[in-house]
């Protein structure tokens, strides 16, 4: 029984992080509207030219230092272009 009783805290607490992080979310996208700024997310012409060079790997970290994304996300973006 104290299994599950761990558990359902676990899951309590993982409930309330998201919610944590959500808010977190929205208060960050509200300063990014608010400043004016915009983050673009589509591959660069030299990142794009360096994919379609076969450099992938140099895309990659060329589109993470720019954008600031993980490199899941980084290597996806490249990897829609070729």
């Amino acid at each position: 029984m104290g299994i599950w009783i761990g558990d359902a805290r676990k899951f309590d607490e993982l409930r309330e992080e998201n919610e944590r992080l959500k808010e977190r979310v929205a208060h960050l996208e509200r300063l990014l509207k608010a400043s004016g700024e915009s983050i673009d997310l589509a591959l660069s012409p030299s990142e794009r030219a360096l994919v379609l060079d076969g450099r992938k790997l140099e895309a990659v970290k060329a589109y993470r230092d720019r954008t600031g994304v993980g490199l899941k996300t980084a290597k996806e973006a490249v990897d829609a272009v070729g």
